[in-house]
């Protein structure tokens, strides 16, 4: 008997009830740890599902104007896609890519190799280390063979 005198429950509900309220905590729990965990991997998810390079047509005034732009989300990025798959077509010689697309981002090696022109589209990548690029390829000769978004 209880301190009031009414009978204490048998052990197996008091156990049961506690059973549940476990159970209770815990989903509680697993949902708050699934919620914190898709909003860290969010980034991750979206840019994996998303692509962000093909979200506008060329604009060349504002591919210029962005050469030196801002490292996060560059201007250039959303252009990429639309360069590549509209206006730069096989066999279309460097000088005409480079006069619709300005100078390029190439490294020193890519000058001696003489087969690629990079250009620099930020970083949109979720964990990009050094940003994300599109790459013209070139025959020996000097046309366009192809072209690439690299992302690291």
């Amino acid at each position: 008997m209880s301190r009031r005198g009414r009978p204490l429950p048998p052990e197996s509900e008091v156990s049961s009830v506690r059973a549940k309220k476990a159970l209770i905590a815990l989903a509680i729990l697993a949902v708050i740890a699934a919620s914190a965990l898709a909003l860290w991997l969010w980034p991750l998810i979206h840019g994996m599902v998303g692509n962000p390079f093909t979200t506008e047509r060329f604009d060349r005034a504002k591919w210029m104007a962005a050469e030196s732009g801002p490292e996060w989300r560059h201007p250039r990025g959303p252009m990429a896609e639309d360069i590549g798959r509209r206006l730069l077509h096989t066999a279309m010689r460097r000088a005409d890519v480079r006069a619709l697309l300005g100078g390029s981002s190439n490294s020193e090696h890519d000058e001696q190799q003489g087969n690629v022109d990079r250009y620099y589209l930020g970083v949109w990548s979720y964990m990009s280390i050094d940003g994300d690029y599109l790459i013209v390829h070139y025959d020996r000769t000097g046309k366009v063979t192809s072209t690439e978004i690299y992302t690291h």
